[in-house]
């Protein structure tokens, strides 16, 4: 299996959207993680709220997934960490 991040939209977007939807970033971060937790990701998004698509080449057993993390119309820029 192949998982892409994006900051913006890629070019080539895949067909099955699994999830759309927005995250409020208060600490200035978004874990990214399987169940297990043994792939971890930290994003810091340029904008305090997101919007999130997780899309997917195929449904059922995917071989490629991407998230897709943009800022949200009138959105204020993220909180930086110190």
């Amino acid at each position: 299996m192949n998982i892409e991040i994006w900051d913006g939209r890629p070019r080539d977007v895949q067909p099955h959207v699994l999830f759309a939807g927005a995250f409020e970033v208060v600490s200035g971060s978004l874990a990214l993680h399987d169940p297990n937790e043994d792939f971890v990701v930290i994003v810091r998004p340029h904008a305090r709220t997101c919007a999130v698509e997780i899309m997917v080449d195929e449904p059922t057993f995917p071989g490629l997934i991407q998230i897709v993390i943009s800022p949200s119309a009138g959105s204020e820029p993220a909180v930086e960490n110190r």
